[in-house]
């Protein structure tokens, strides 16, 4: 009799848990079909107020996140990058839609197939600190409606970093990732190669729309991705396209006019031939492409990169200097919580006279430091020196055996992704670069695999 009654006990539990899961889910779909039909409106809106295309393409996007992402939860993040590169928008809150269907997607995919825990990483303990950090410089933050701003931004850049994590689990979903950014990048730098050769050197050019320097740098950070799936790929039409989008991504990276791009993608191209089998073939191919840039490049630009040596003769350059010398400042005076998240425009010309006001930082440490304090740097600097670390032990590891083939050129493509982040973000005020962080994810992806092909 005590046996029958566990025994029911387990039973009832076991219905009860199913039950409850089942209404779980309900509720979910619930709000995702609300969240649907507020799209919908917001879509209708667009159209009828005859908004720019960027609007109607942002907002089909996350309609489509919305219908696909409780099946597939991968198109979250996908579309969240489609979105936030090619389509830059701040209305009708389009970002904050799509990180909530992509968490309702996480959840029922969890529900489904049980799988409750979190991916486990250092780079996790080292973003939850830098999120940790970044929220306590709100003590000293001089505007609390930018700082709460800022904050929600970083906060779903560091969300999709979880959920890259989590949700890319196989080479197939790692693969899907990684062409879409192709997509993204190549569809942008063949945009802007082309008005490149038909009208020159222009200062506009950014992802987008946006800011040149930030395309430039994601440009940098995307290149050496291009030349791994070139070098692992069999299909030989998929090699064309590769090397095509390759080339077009550096003459792109050109033509934004970025010194700081111009400086990393020197490094990337570096490396990448430092890295290559074949490289007497490479280096006169190298010679041969640098000597036509060379005569197809415009004074202008020359000109433009030659300001590099001769810094003291150019305004834009002692601009840059005289903001950093005003995060120094800043830095002095708040060393732990800095002036508050967001907050180094408003501040800069106050800390140093000879700043312009509402200058930017100009470089990813002096802003991380000044804004969110030192502890925050040393968390921000940590992340790329221990997925660097890893994906070293990685190669080591996979060195011998036949899974190293794609594990290590991977391997090296990400850490000269990450070289390249470090140089031209030292010019470049991009601490909370979504980019980034999802290549911090993909370190993370790239071990996670690599260990389940090992077992």
């Amino acid at each position: 009799m005590r046996f029958c009654n566990i025994f029911s006990l387990r039973e009832r539990y076991r219905k009860f848990r199913e039950a409850w899961r089942g209404k779980y889910l309900f509720i979910l779909l619930i709000f995702t079909l609300v969240l649907c039909l507020k799209e919908i409106h917001f879509l209708y809106l667009a159209l009828l107020k005859n908004l720019s295309l960027k609007y109607i393409f942002a907002d089909s996007c996350a309609l489509i996140t919305l219908l696909w992402t409780p099946i597939k939860p991968l198109i979250g993040i996908i579309v969240y990058c489609i979105v936030i590169y090619l389509a830059p928008t701040s209305g009708f809150g389009i970002s904050r839609t799509i990180t909530l269907a992509t968490l309702f997607g996480w959840l029922v995919w969890a529900v489904k197939n049980k799988k409750y825990g979190f991916v486990k990483a250092k780079q996790n303990y080292l973003i939850l600190g830098l999120w940790f950090m970044m929220l306590f410089s709100g003590i000293s933050a001089f505007d609390k409606t930018l700082y709460w701003e800022y904050l929600e931004y970083v906060s779903k850049v560091f969300f999709f970093y979880f959920a890259a994590i989590n949700l890319i689990d196989s080479k197939r979903y790692l693969n899907y990732f990684i062409w879409t950014l192709f997509f993204i990048f190549g569809f942008l730098s063949m945009d802007r190669a082309v008005c490149f050769l038909l009208k020159g050197i222009t200062y506009g050019g950014g992802a987008g729309g946006g800011d040149n320097n930030v395309f430039a740098l994601s440009l940098v950070m995307v290149i050496p991705l291009a030349f791994y799936f070139c070098s692992v790929e069999k299909s030989k039409i998929k090699k064309v396209i590769l090397a095509l989008l390759s080339l077009s991504m550096i003459l792109a990276t050109i033509a934004t006019f970025s010194r700081g791009g111009f400086l990393g993608l020197v490094t990337v191209l570096g490396l990448i031939w430092l890295k290559t089998k074949h490289k007497l073939v490479s280096f006169f191919i190298g010679i041969f492409l640098i000597i036509c840039v060379i005569f197809l490049l415009p004074q202008g630009y020359k000109d433009r990169i030659q300001t590099i040596l001769e810094y003291r003769q150019d305004g834009s350059a002692m601009g840059r200097v005289n903001a950093w010398k005003a995060g120094l400042e800043m830095i002095k005076e708040h060393p732990l919580i800095g002036v508050g998240l967001g907050n180094f425009t408003l501040l800069s010309h106050q800390y140093n006279p000879y700043a312009e006001k509402s200058i930017k930082p100009h470089n990813s440490f002096v802003q991380i430091a000044s804004e969110c304090g030192l502890i925050a740097l040393l968390f921000f600097v940590l992340l790329p020196v221990i997925s660097t670390w890893e994906l070293w032990r990685l190669k080591k590891r996979f060195a011998d055996t036949q899974k190293g083939k794609w594990i290590i050129p991977m391997a090296n493509m990400l850490q000269i992704s990450f070289c390249g982040y470090l140089v031209s973000g030292s010019f470049l005020h991009q601490a909370h670069m979504p980019l980034f962080f999802l290549f911090i994810g993909l370190t993370v992806v790239t071990k996670q695999i690599a260990n389940k092909e090992m077992e």
